[in-house]
């Protein structure tokens, strides 16, 4: 009996550490879902991503959103993680930034713009699932 019961103790210890295993990975992809903007200042054009388990692929997918929007100089404006992110523009210049919520990625582009430029308004934000 003693035998039998330490291969079943042995069986739940293993399917726990499995199960701690899983729920660890599960939560390690929650915890890094990506986002970013790209920004075209000679024609206005943007793009933006969420949501994407790394950054070159968020970047890929805001570049690609950019150019099809008829960009001819798409740049990255900012990326980010678990978070927000927005791009301001003003008259000649523009700021992006990101922000643990739409409101603090706003204030944030906004402030950087201000810097730079007058009349400053956002064009874009994106939010991961965070």
């Amino acid at each position: 009996m003693h035998n039998i019961d330490s291969k079943h103790g042995y069986a739940t210890k293993i399917g726990a550490m499995i199960a701690v295993i899983f729920m660890m990975t599960s939560m390690a992809s929650a915890q890094n879902k990506f986002g970013s903007i790209y920004y075209s200042p000679s024609t206005g054009a943007n793009g933006y991503s969420y949501n994407y388990g790394n950054r070159y692929g968020a970047e890929q997918a805001a570049l690609n959103e950019c150019l099809g929007a008829g960009g001819t100089d798409c740049s990255m404006a900012t990326w980010f993680r678990n978070a927000c992110g927005a791009l301001a523009v003003g008259d000649r210049n523009w700021g992006s930034h990101w922000g643990n919520n739409r409101r603090g990625a706003e204030y944030n582009a906004l402030q950087k713009c201000n810097r730079v430029a007058n009349n400053c308004r956002i064009v874009t934000w994106a939010c991961t699932d965070h």
